[in-house]
């Protein structure tokens, strides 16, 4: 799935850590790549509806598959929460209409289409996912084209355990801040 953080998140990141961020989303990927074999594995394994909850249920019971799966519930909700703000995010930035409302009647669409069933939901994520390839070749291509080498440099303005004092904020309750893991 293409998700609103591929086009914000790389910004917030290269704003705090500098050019370098781009080695966070390389090493993330590989963690995730990681986690998804685990769940490609799971997956042939168990072939049956019901996701995490399905594969948790069978290892370790139905209470805490019951939990893992309302747990995965909640996390849609909210990343669909999150999404809908992004989109109001975008519109907002190429028009007056507040971010809020777009996003109230983004997630009212949505519902709408999931009324009319599985068809036509699945529908309109293949032309929203192909739109979304269709954005990320077009910015991809430009950017081949617009890419400058010096603003690559330096690399690692605030060291490899950097970042920039705008994540400070909530990042004093993990110990190694206290050690200057920040840079600081």
């Amino acid at each position: 799935m293409i998700g609103a953080g591929i086009f914000i998140l790389p910004g917030v990141a290269a704003e705090g850590a500098g050019p370098g961020a781009a080695l966070s989303f390389l090493f993330a990927g590989l963690i995730a790549s990681m986690a998804a074999l685990s769940v490609c594995e799971l997956a042939t394994a168990l072939p049956k509806a019901g996701g995490p909850y399905y594969f948790v249920s069978r290892a370790m019971g139905p209470l805490i598959g019951t939990i893992v799966g309302l747990g995965a519930w909640l996390a849609l909700i909210l990343k669909g929460s999150f999404a809908l703000v992004g989109l109001g995010q975008y519109v907002f930035h190429f028009s007056p209409v507040p971010i809020l409302l777009t996003a109230g009647v983004g997630g009212v669409l949505l519902v709408g289409v999931n009324l009319l069933g599985a068809r036509a939901t699945g529908a309109l994520q293949n032309l929203i996912v192909m739109a979304l390839l269709v954005i990320l070749g077009v910015f991809v291509g430009r950017g081949l084209f617009a890419a400058d080498a010096a603003v690559m440099r330096p690399l690692l303005p605030f060291g490899w355990g950097g970042c920039d004092h705008h994540y400070r904020g909530g990042l004093h309750l993990v110990p190694w801040d206290r050690e200057g893991g920040c840079g600081r």
